[in-house]
Parts: C-alpha cells; sequence; structure tokens
C-alpha cells in the first residue's frame, strides 16, 4: 500500500512538472485564448510548485510507512 502511495505521488508530481514546464517553456503567451499576457506563464509556475509538494509528499509517504 505504501509503495503504490508513493508511486501514485511521485508520477502525479513529476507529471505536473513536466507538463508546467512545456507550457512555460514553449507556451503561447500572446494572441492565444488567455486574454492576459501573463497567465500561461503563471499557470506554468502553479503546476510546477504543484509537482514540486507532490514530489514532496511523496518522498515523506516513502520515509515513513
Amino acid at each position: 500500500m505504501t509503495i503504490t502511495l508513493t508511486f501514485a505521488w511521485w508520477w502525479l508530481g513529476v507529471g505536473t512538472c513536466i507538463v508546467g514546464l512545456i507550457l512555460g517553456l514553449f507556451g503561447k503567451t500572446e494572441g492565444g485564448y488567455i486574454p492576459w499576457p501573463d497567465s500561461t506563464l503563471a499557470i506554468a509556475l502553479i503546476l510546477d510548485v504543484l509537482g514540486v509538494m507532490y514530489l514532496i509528499f511523496g518522498f515523506i509517504a516513502r520515509c515513513f510507512p
């Protein structure tokens, strides 16, 4: 159970970080569907922060079964 929970947090964190990085690096910031230019970068930053939090939760779940 602990290993499954750890992998669930781990892959959720990795996936969220990857999506945030792709959106931050390659996201269209002007002229898209999002009305203000910095919103794509803000969404990418939020996804990266959530991804790091998920990785920390996975590490805690792994260290303290």
